[in-house]
C-alpha cells in the first residue's frame, strides 16, 4: 500500500475551527456596535427642565453576546466531533500502513502475504492463509 492510499485527514475540522472563532469575534464586535446604536435614555432634572441623555447599552451588549452562545456551541460542537474523527482516521491510517508494511515480504515471483498467525507466504489475492486458513 502506498501513501496515495491513505488519506490524512485534517482540513475539515480546522474549517470549522476558523467559523467557530469567526462566530464569537462578529458577535463580540455586533455586541459593542448596538451598544452605541441604541444607546439608554436617562432624563435629568435640573429645576424642573428634563433633558434626555444617553449613555452606552450594556444590557443591549449582554444580550446580544448571551444569545451568540449557542450557535457558538453549536459550530464548537461540530468542529470537537470532526476533530475527534479525524484523530482517529489518521490512527487508523498508521497502524494499517505498519501492518501492510510488515506482512508484505518481497519474493522472487513478487509481494507475497504473510500470514500473521502461522508466518506461511500466501499469494498477493489470497484472502485467507493457505495453511492455517486465517484471515489475511
Amino acid at each position: 500500500m502506498n501513501e496515495q492510499e491513505l488519506f490524512y485527514h485534517k482540513e475539515h475540522s480546522e474549517l470549522f475551527k476558523k467559523l467557530t472563532i469567526a462566530i464569537i469575534i462578529i458577535y463580540v464586535i455586533a455586541g459593542i456596535a448596538i451598544g452605541f446604536v441604541f444607546p439608554k435614555e436617562i432624563q435629568t432634572s435640573f429645576y424642573y427642565s428634563f433633558e434626555v441623555e444617553t449613555e452606552f447599552n450594556w444590557l443591549m451588549m449582554l444580550v446580544v453576546w448571551f444569545s451568540g452562545i449557542i450557535p457558538t456551541a453549536l459550530v464548537y460542537a461540530v468542529y470537537a466531533h470532526l476533530d475527534n474523527q479525524e484523530v482517529t482516521i489518521n490512527v487508523l491510517n498508521d497502524i494499517r500502513s505498519k501492518h501492510v508494511k510488515s506482512t508484505e515480504r518481497p519474493v522472487s515471483s513478487g509481494m507475497k502475504k504473510v500470514c500473521p498467525m502461522c508466518h506461511t507466504e500466501n499469494p498477493i489475492g489470497a484472502d485467507r492463509c493457505e495453511n492455517c486458513n486465517a484471515l489475511l
